[in-house]
Protein backbone atom coordinates (compact mmCIF):
# COMPACT_ATOMS: atom_id res chain seq x y z
CA UNK A 1 0.00 0.00 0.00
CA UNK A 2 1.57 3.23 -0.66
CA UNK A 3 1.24 6.53 1.19
CA UNK A 4 -1.44 7.85 -0.77
CA UNK A 5 -3.53 4.89 -0.29
CA UNK A 6 -3.19 4.99 3.40
CA UNK A 7 -3.72 8.73 3.59
CA UNK A 8 -7.26 8.20 1.77
CA UNK A 9 -8.19 5.19 3.67
CA UNK A 10 -7.26 6.85 7.01
CA UNK A 11 -9.23 10.28 5.56
CA UNK A 12 -12.44 7.59 5.23
CA UNK A 13 -12.03 6.35 8.40
CA UNK A 14 -11.96 9.19 10.24
CA UNK A 15 -14.34 11.30 7.89
CA UNK A 16 -17.30 8.09 8.46
CA UNK A 17 -16.89 7.32 12.18
CA UNK A 18 -17.41 10.92 12.80
CA UNK A 19 -20.98 10.49 11.60
CA UNK A 20 -21.05 8.07 14.90
CA UNK A 21 -20.69 10.95 17.02
CA UNK A 22 -22.45 13.76 15.69
CA UNK A 23 -26.08 14.59 15.71
CA UNK A 24 -28.91 14.03 17.21
CA UNK A 25 -29.94 17.23 19.19
CA UNK A 26 -33.73 18.08 18.80
CA UNK A 27 -34.12 21.77 18.60
CA UNK A 28 -37.28 23.05 18.57
CA UNK A 29 -38.07 26.78 16.97
CA UNK A 30 -40.88 28.36 19.56
CA UNK A 31 -43.05 30.96 17.85
CA UNK A 32 -42.76 34.52 19.56
CA UNK A 33 -44.57 36.30 17.09
CA UNK A 34 -47.99 38.08 17.57
CA UNK A 35 -50.76 37.07 15.20
CA UNK A 36 -50.50 38.31 11.51
CA UNK A 37 -46.95 39.41 12.23
CA UNK A 38 -43.27 37.77 11.38
CA UNK A 39 -43.69 34.29 11.59
CA UNK A 40 -47.43 34.53 11.95
CA UNK A 41 -47.90 36.81 8.19
CA UNK A 42 -50.46 35.28 6.32
CA UNK A 43 -49.43 37.00 3.51
CA UNK A 44 -50.12 34.23 0.24
CA UNK A 45 -47.00 33.03 -1.05
CA UNK A 46 -46.01 30.60 -3.58
CA UNK A 47 -44.04 26.96 -2.31
CA UNK A 48 -40.59 27.92 -3.70
CA UNK A 49 -36.70 26.37 -3.22
CA UNK A 50 -38.12 23.31 -1.31
CA UNK A 51 -40.11 25.70 1.66
CA UNK A 52 -43.56 23.97 1.35
CA UNK A 53 -45.10 27.20 3.17
CA UNK A 54 -47.49 28.89 1.67
CA UNK A 55 -47.79 31.95 3.42
CA UNK A 56 -45.13 34.76 3.91
CA UNK A 57 -45.06 33.46 7.82
CA UNK A 58 -44.81 29.56 7.26
CA UNK A 59 -41.85 30.04 4.80
CA UNK A 60 -39.88 32.00 7.19
CA UNK A 61 -40.64 29.49 10.49
CA UNK A 62 -39.67 26.96 7.99
CA UNK A 63 -36.70 28.27 6.86
CA UNK A 64 -35.54 29.05 11.01
CA UNK A 65 -36.24 25.48 11.43
CA UNK A 66 -34.22 23.84 8.97
CA UNK A 67 -31.76 26.05 10.04
CA UNK A 68 -31.99 24.43 13.25
CA UNK A 69 -32.52 21.25 11.80
CA UNK A 70 -29.13 21.50 10.28
CA UNK A 71 -27.98 22.87 13.88
CA UNK A 72 -29.59 20.17 15.26
CA UNK A 73 -27.55 17.26 13.08
CA UNK A 74 -24.41 18.74 14.01
CA UNK A 75 -24.78 18.98 17.84
CA UNK A 76 -25.22 16.19 20.42
CA UNK A 77 -27.72 16.40 23.04
CA UNK A 78 -30.11 14.24 24.95
CA UNK A 79 -31.95 17.55 26.27
CA UNK A 80 -34.19 19.16 23.78
CA UNK A 81 -33.50 22.56 22.67
CA UNK A 82 -35.68 24.96 22.50
CA UNK A 83 -34.75 28.70 21.03
CA UNK A 84 -37.94 31.46 21.39
CA UNK A 85 -37.59 33.38 17.89
CA UNK A 86 -39.45 36.76 16.48
CA UNK A 87 -39.18 37.94 12.96
CA UNK A 88 -39.57 41.71 12.68
CA UNK A 89 -37.99 44.42 11.36
CA UNK A 90 -34.57 45.81 12.65
CA UNK A 91 -33.08 48.73 12.46
CA UNK A 92 -31.62 50.23 9.25
CA UNK A 93 -30.09 52.62 7.70
CA UNK A 94 -28.34 53.67 4.17
CA UNK A 95 -25.15 53.15 6.06
CA UNK A 96 -25.91 50.28 8.34
CA UNK A 97 -27.75 47.46 9.10
CA UNK A 98 -28.83 44.67 11.76
CA UNK A 99 -29.34 41.26 10.36
CA UNK A 100 -30.22 39.56 13.47
CA UNK A 101 -29.61 39.63 17.00
CA UNK A 102 -29.68 37.21 19.58
CA UNK A 103 -30.08 36.86 23.30
CA UNK A 104 -30.56 34.64 26.28
CA UNK A 105 -33.79 34.54 28.60
CA UNK A 106 -32.61 32.23 31.12
CA UNK A 107 -29.36 31.37 32.52
CA UNK A 108 -28.46 28.17 34.71
CA UNK A 109 -25.62 27.56 36.69
CA UNK A 110 -24.76 24.99 39.30
CA UNK A 111 -27.06 22.26 38.34
CA UNK A 112 -26.72 18.74 39.05
CA UNK A 113 -26.23 15.68 37.08
CA UNK A 114 -28.40 14.09 34.92
CA UNK A 115 -27.78 10.63 33.57
CA UNK A 116 -24.82 10.51 31.38
CA UNK A 117 -23.93 14.28 32.07
CA UNK A 118 -21.83 14.77 35.53
CA UNK A 119 -23.42 18.25 35.93
CA UNK A 120 -21.23 21.42 36.27
CA UNK A 121 -17.93 20.74 36.26
CA UNK A 122 -16.91 24.23 37.47
CA UNK A 123 -18.86 26.36 39.90
CA UNK A 124 -20.96 29.34 38.58
CA UNK A 125 -21.04 27.16 35.10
Amino acid sequence: MNRIQFLLIALLIVAFSSFAFAGGAKITIVNGNAAGVGFNDPTPAAPVGGNPGTTLGAQRLNAFQFAANVWGANLDSSVEIKILATFEPLSCTATAATLGSAGTRTIWSDFGGIGLFPGAEFPAT
